[in-house]
C-alpha cells in the first residue's frame, strides 16, 4: 500500500431531476453571470430553464454566450473583460466541457486581475463561486481543477490547473444530453472512457482513483456503443455517471501521454478532442506497456484490454489514420509533446523523442 491524498472539493448532485437543486445558488450572491456555448443551450430551452429557476429565487443574472468549441486565449480576455463589467458574483456555465474550461480560465482571469498566459502552470491565487451545468457526458470538467485553453499561436493547448477552480457545486443532470447528436456524443464519450483509463495507468494512480476508474471503464464500455446507437434515458445516465467518474479520477491522477498527443491533432486538424485522443490511446498503451494496470482491466472487459478497446473504436468509428498529417509535423508535434512536462509527469516513464515522433509516423495517412 502506498501513501495518496484525494480532494474532491465540488458539492456533486447526481441523477434526473438534480436540476432543481439550483435552488442553492442562492447562498453564492446576488448575481450571476452565465456562461453558455454557441447556441445548444438556447435551442434546446436549457437557458431559458435556467433563468426560470434564477428568477425565482431572486438572483439576477447576464448571459455572455458564444463559447466555442476548444475555447482559445482571446475568447477568454473577452470574457474576462465581460465579467468586469458585470460584476458578478459567481459563475454558473451550462454547456459541454468547453464552456465550463472556459469559465473557470475567465473566473481566473478575471478574479486575479491578470493575462490568461499569467495563468499556465501558476497558483491561482483567488477565484469567485462557481456552479457547472454540463450538458454533454465527456470531459468531467464540472468537478476538476482543469481549465484547457488553446493557444493559437503555438498551435497546441496549454492547461491551468488549480483546486480553487473546482466549481463549487456540479449539477449532472442526464436530462440535459438527451438530445445531444451522435457525432458529440460519440466524441465526449470517448474522452470520458479516456479519462479513466489514463487515471487507473496514470503514475500517481492509488486504490480509490483505481477502483473509481475501472468501474467508470465498465460503464463505458458497456454503454457508449449503445448511446451511440440507441440512446434511451439509462444509457445517457449511465454515460453521464461515466464522464463523472472519469472527472473525479484525473483531479486526483492527471492524464498523461494520450492527452498530450491528442492536443496537436486537435488544433491543427479540427479532431474533436475525445476522438483525438482514442486515436492515439491504443498506441500509448502498447508503448508505455501498463501490464499489471492491463491485467485488471482486462479481467473487468472480459478479454485483452487493448483488443477490447481497438474492437470498441472501429465500432465508433475511430480512424486509425490522420489524412494530411506530413513528416515534419510529426517532428514538431513530438517536440510539443516532449516539452509538455505537466503531463510527462504522470506517466510510468518518460517516452523518448523518437518514441513519441514514431507513434505519429504511424498515424499518417
Amino acid at each position: 500500500m502506498v501513501n495518496f491524498s484525494i480532494y474532491t472539493p465540488t458539492r456533486i448532485h447526481f441523477g434526473y431531476d438534480s436540476f432543481e437543486r439550483i435552488e442553492s445558488a442562492k447562498e453564492f450572491g446576488e448575481k450571476a453571470l452565465i456562461v453558455i456555448g454557441k447556441g445548444s443551450a438556447k435551442k434546446f430551452g436549457y437557458l431559458g430553464m435556467l433563468e426560470k429557476k434564477l428568477g425565482e429565487i431572486g438572483v439576477e443574472y447576464e448571459v455572455l454566450e458564444g463559447i466555442p468549441e476548444n475555447p482559445d486565449e482571446e475568447i477568454v480576455e473577452m470574457g474576462a473583460e465581460f465579467a468586469e463589467m458585470s460584476k458578478p458574483d459567481f459563475f454558473i456555465a451550462l454547456g459541454g466541457g468547453s464552456v465550463i474550461d472556459a469559465m473557470k480560465a475567465i473566473n481566473a482571469v478575471y478574479s486575479n486581475g491578470i493575462s490568461v498566459k499569467e495563468c499556465y502552470g501558476k497558483p491561482i491565487c483567488r477565484a469567485l463561486p462557481s456552479i457547472a451545468i454540463p450538458t454533454t457526458s465527456g470531459t468531467g470538467s464540472e468537478v476538476t481543477r482543469y481549465s484547457i485553453v488553446t493557444d493559437k499561436k503555438a498551435g497546441t493547448k496549454r492547461v491551468i490547473s488549480d483546486y480553487k477552480l473546482c466549481p463549487s457545486v456540479a449539477i449532472v443532470d442526464p436530462q440535459f444530453t438527451l438530445k445531444l447528436p451522435k457525432s458529440v456524443t460519440i466524441s465526449s464519450g470517448l474522452d470520458a472512457l479516456s479519462h479513466c483509463i489514463e487515471a487507473l495507468i496514470g503514475y500517481y494512480s492509488n486504490p480509490v482513483i483505481d477502483a473509481i476508474a475501472l468501474e467508470g471503464i465498465r460503464i463505458g464500455f458497456e454503454n457508449l456503443p449503445k448511446v451511440a446507437e440507441n440512446p434511451d434515458r439509462e444509457s445517457r445516465e449511465k454515460m453521464m455517471l461515466c464522464s463523472l467518474m472519469g472527472g473525479i479520477a484525473i483531479n486526483s491522477v492527471p492524464t498523461g501521454l494520450a492527452h498530450a498527443m491528442s492536443y496537436p491533432l486537435t488544433v491543427n486538424f479540427g479532431i474533436p478532442h475525445g476522438m483525438a485522443v482514442a486515436i492515439v490511446l491504443p498506441h500509448v498503451l502498447r508503448l508505455m506497456n501498463y501490464e499489471e494496470k492491463l491485467r485488471r482491466m482486462s479481467e473487468v472487459l472480459g478479454g485483452d484490454a487493448i483488443k477490447k478497446l481497438e474492437e470498441l473504436f472501429e465500432i465508433l468509428g475511430v480512424p486509425e489514420k490522420v489524412e494530411g498529417l506530413s513528416k515534419e509535423q510529426c517532428e514538431a508535434f513530438a517536440r510539443d509533446v516532449m516539452a509538455n512536462k505537466e503531463k510527462l509527469r504522470n506517466n510510468v516513464r518518460i517516452p523518448t523523442f523518437e518514441e513519441v515522433r514514431e507513434i505519429y509516423m504511424t498515424l499518417r495517412g
